[in-house]
């Protein structure tokens, strides 16, 4: 209660969590990777494409969730117009990375943003054996450990402007 962030547990059951762990780990081959990428990502996620491609069970399960995710949005938020989603992949975080703090839609120098139109991020966890990893959120002095399982929501501005902790 009083929090300005959205936190569902058990929005994927253990075994759904299994089933997207063991298709990111089958689909290594198809891992991301360019050059014309921000090299932080490179190598560390599978796009819903290719999951749809190899385990069309695991997309639908992924599509499935993203629309439910949007819905509890919109509720949380009391949003009524459309949420578009620009994003639906698995990523990868290993041990050792981190992720500095940023807002998803505005620069801190108001220089233009390339994800300006990210009025929301959410995030869903799959696995919660691993240490550090928590989302801190700056503004509110509030760090999450999301358990396995749960979905992270919130407001791309500054005011949820946030950082990954190492894990």
């Amino acid at each position: 209660a009083g929090r300005d962030f959205l936190y569902v547990e058990n929005f994927f059951s253990a075994e759904e969590c299994a089933l997207l762990r063991f298709v990111f780990a089958k689909l290594e081959d198809r891992i991301f990777t360019s050059d014309k990428i921000d090299p932080y990502w490179n190598g560390r996620f599978v796009w819903l494409n290719d999951v749809l491609a190899a385990y069309p069970r695991a997309g639908q399960l992924m599509i499935e969730r993203q629309r439910r995710a949007l819905r509890l949005v919109r509720e949380f938020y009391g949003v009524t117009a459309p949420i578009y989603s620009d994003l639906l992949q698995i990523v990868q975080w290993k041990p050792g990375t981190s992720m500095p703090f940023h807002a998803d839609n505005a620069n801190p120098d108001a220089a233009p943003h390339g994800m300006a139109h990210r009025d929301f991020s959410g995030v869903a966890y799959l696995n919660d054996d691993y240490d550090g990893g928590e989302i801190y959120f700056t503004a509110l002095d509030v760090a999450v450990k999301p358990k396995r399982g749960s979905f992270l929501a919130f407001t791309g501005g500054f005011h949820h402007e946030h950082a990954v902790l190492r894990v």
